[in-house]
């Protein structure tokens, strides 16, 4: 069922005719695989309780690192690794858990030296029978995986992100590494959807690769040229196809370029166009989704999930990149700017904490395009020092005083587009449960709990419930806050 970075090769299928080995690999196509909701479908089923039951403590992982264990020297390759989602296997493929290597940066090193043809040659010399066994697999020359000092593991794991991430299943594996590529863990980029199955990119990306571990093992051209050679079912499907030895002339090339890019200092020039991975801002960052272009999306990945409630998707985008363009067109709405900010945000805040009216959301979402006003509701010194923070990165919510909004405008959309829903006796708004929220720019979301505590306060102040220590820190009376919000609405 997995082949090296595809854990959705193929089914297993009955076979009615067989009388040993029912159980056949029926492959899955290239044109299935860009459905990434189409998963492999496996023989045998086990309940997921006594599979947990049976993986340490330590790992505490929605997905495997393993590897097929039938194999021989002769076969076309002969070690075969991939990642699955949390799966019951058996004995023929084996998972690797190592409780000092346990996060998905530095598994992403051990799984792509596992598929390379380096580490792949070095195998087929000590494996005498058809099985991979552990004690063999200790012996193997590996590179270090915790080097977290190199630069090779971002270089690898944005090409194993794309290689792997196709498909819904391993969305946890992703997420991983997307996290783990931020040293600032509450504030990364929402995972954008799974990439596209594209042959050509699948081979060059690995090409790219295989050529990277040859240079970190060390192995000069002429051994590169002679390890490729020794791997004839390759060389033959490749003449066959495209009249020469395509793998090793490609990886050749793109050894040759990174070894005159070592030696020059020179920029190493990819031969991927867009490279590999998710779009980078100049620092080699993942950027955020609402950063890319909508209207030239990059081509190896799927466009945005079709569930997400369009138009707070497109306010997002038009906020983030800060299009304003901004025109008090009453058949226009949202109008750009603070008006689609204010939009875009009611629900998530609503999502966040549900059952207050209406106002309480739309107000505490006006408040946070107040930024002087917000910290001071914020009270407390630690809070107002974490939000000033967090507000050095939100260049695009300094919105010009001229931006106004139309609160019933607001409102009505988000009801009538069965957003939210507000209950005609309480007052108690919520969202809608068939309702799928966009995710939220990711500097934006450890603001939320400050934007609940600022609307908490301010909506005390006006009901002169504060108590006197806190009321005594505020600058501003109720009216002052009250008929500030005021002028930034329209009827």
């Amino acid at each position: 069922m997995a082949q090296p970075y595809d854990h959705r090769a193929a089914d297993v299928i009955l076979s009615e005719s067989a009388s040993i080995r029912q159980g056949q690999a029926k492959n899955i196509t290239s044109e299935e695989h860009n459905n990434f909701e189409r998963l492999p479908m496996p023989r045998t089923w086990i309940e997921e309780g006594i599979v947990r039951e049976t993986i340490p403590e330590f790992w505490g992982k929605n997905w495997f690192l393993g590897f097929t264990d039938i194999t021989s020297p002769t076969n076309e390759r002969t070690m075969l690794s991939t990642i699955i989602p949390f799966s019951a296997v058996a004995n023929s493929f084996p998972l690797i858990l190592i409780s000092k290597i346990r996060d998905a940066i530095s598994i992403c090193t051990l799984y792509d030296a596992f598929n390379s043809f380096a580490f792949d040659y070095v195998c087929r010399q000590k494996i005498g029978g058809v099985h991979i066994n552990f004690f063999l697999l200790k012996q193997l020359p590996m590179v270090n995986p915790l080097d977290e000092n190199s630069n090779y593991q971002k270089y690898i794991s944005r090409r194993i992100l794309e290689l792997t991430y196709t498909s819904y299943d391993v969305i946890d594996f992703a997420n991983d590494i997307w996290a783990g590529a931020y040293p600032q863990k509450d504030a990364y980029p929402p995972l954008p959807q799974p990439f596209l199955w594209n042959e050509e990119r699948r081979f060059l990306i690995r090409c790219e690769l295989d050529a990277a571990f040859f240079h970190l093992y060390g192995i000069n051209r002429d051994d590169v040229d002679y390890i490729m050679e020794t791997f004839p079912i390759v060389k033959r499907k490749d003449i066959q196809k495209y009249g020469d030895y395509r793998t090793k002339l490609t990886i050749l090339k793109i050894f040759d370029e990174m070894k005159r890019a070592m030696e020059t200092g020179k920029q190493f020039q990819k031969i991927l166009d867009p490279p590999a991975g998710p779009p980078m801002d100049a620092e080699g960052n993942f950027l955020s989704m609402y950063r890319w272009d909508r209207n030239n999306w990059p081509v190896h990945i799927h466009q945005p999930f079709q569930e997400w409630e369009e138009s707070l998707l497109s306010a997002w985008f038009g906020v983030c990149q800060k299009r304003w363009n901004y025109l008090q067109n009453e058949q226009v709405f949202p109008w750009d700017g603070r008006e689609a900010f204010v939009y875009a945000l009611i629900p998530h805040l609503i999502q966040e904490k549900p059952g207050k009216r209406f106002e309480f959301y739309r107000d505490a979402a006006l408040l946070v395009s107040r930024s002087n006003r917000f910290e001071t509701l914020l009270i407390d010194e630690e809070l107002r020092h974490k939000y000033r923070q967090l507000m050095s990165s939100l260049d695009w919510l300094d919105f010009p005083d001229e931006h106004r909004i139309r609160p019933l405008k607001i409102r009505e959309t988000l009801q009538n587009k069965g957003i939210v829903q507000t209950n005609p006796v309480s007052g108690e708004t919520t969202v809608h449960n068939e309702v799928k929220l966009p995710p939220l720019p990711s500097e934006f979301k450890p603001l939320l709990p400050l934007i609940q505590k600022s609307a908490d306060n301010l909506d005390k102040l006006q009901r002169n419930a504060l108590e006197k220590a806190k009321d005594a820190k505020i600058t501003f009376t109720p009216d002052e806050i009250s008929n500030e919000l005021k002028m930034l609405m329209r009827a």
